[in-house]
């Protein structure tokens, strides 16, 4: 299983965000052998403002959709309550690009990736 991280800047989060999503990956039972987590450089989306553009996650996916079993859209929260919202209409129209064994996952840190990672210690 291919899974494609896809932060709001990769920059930083890459860092918290890979090593997160390998211990879900692992605490479900799935070993690294069979789950290859990767972060999205390229395109480097920059800041939450890109990440929440259709346009955008759409290139993404149409790019990787070949390689890709789950995309998995990262964004800060920043205590913004519609965001989600945002962000439940992609999860939308990116199942009506993806074929029936691809999954696209949108979601929030609450408020913050950093607080993932001071939760994780």
């Amino acid at each position: 299983m291919n899974v494609l991280i896809i932060p709001e800047d990769f920059s930083k989060d890459q860092y918290i965000l890979k090593p997160i999503i390998e211990a879900l990956f692992k605490y479900l039972g799935l070993e690294s052998t069979k789950v290859k987590v990767r972060v999205c450089q390229d395109p480097r989306l920059a800041g939450y403002v890109e990440a929440l553009k259709w346009e955008r996650i759409e290139k993404i996916i149409n790019r990787y959709k070949s390689k890709i079993d789950i995309f998995i859209l990262c964004v800060d929260r920043d205590g913004n309550e519609p965001r989600k919202k945002i962000l439940d209409n992609l999860e939308e129209q990116a199942a009506n690009i993806l074929g029936t064994d691809q999954l696209f996952v949108a979601e929030n840190a609450w408020q913050e990736v950093e607080v993932w990672l001071l939760a994780g210690h």
